[in-house]
């Protein structure tokens, strides 16, 4: 039969220094629809509620929500869109059938657009 030894010491997390461990609460009032709110921003960023108002009130700096699946998936369709309407463009200039290229690259922008739209990205800039 074999003896076991006890561990030394105790187990489980190391304890944080005096400093660093939070004590302290700030309490606020929050009707229904604004707590929701606050809850679905910090699911957004794939973070608890305390952790995400810590972040924004003491780092001053707000990270990217995460991308949804679905966005990722649609962003890669129109990535092979653009480059299909891309081999039609470069088709376009080599033959000599006339083809309306202002529509084809208005037709571009605008699903660069939507691709970083998708992905969260503002653009301010206009191509229209």
């Amino acid at each position: 039969m074999k003896k076991y030894k006890a561990k030394g010491g105790r187990g489980g997390r190391p304890q944080l220094q005096n400093e660093l461990v939070r004590v302290h609460t700030v309490g606020i009032r929050l009707n229904s629809s604004e707590l929701d709110s606050l809850k679905r921003k910090a699911d957004s960023f794939g973070l608890p509620l305390g952790q995400w108002l810590r972040n924004i009130a003491l780092k001053h700096f707000v990270l990217r929500p995460l991308v949804p699946e679905i966005n990722r998936t649609v962003y890669a369709e129109l990535a092979n869109l653009a480059s299909n309407l891309n081999q039609i463009a470069k088709a376009s200039y080599s033959s000599s059938v006339a083809m309306p290229t202002h529509l084809i690259c208005q037709t571009n922008n605008k699903l660069h657009l939507l691709r970083l739209e998708l992905l969260g990205i503002k653009n301010d800039s206009k191509t229209d």
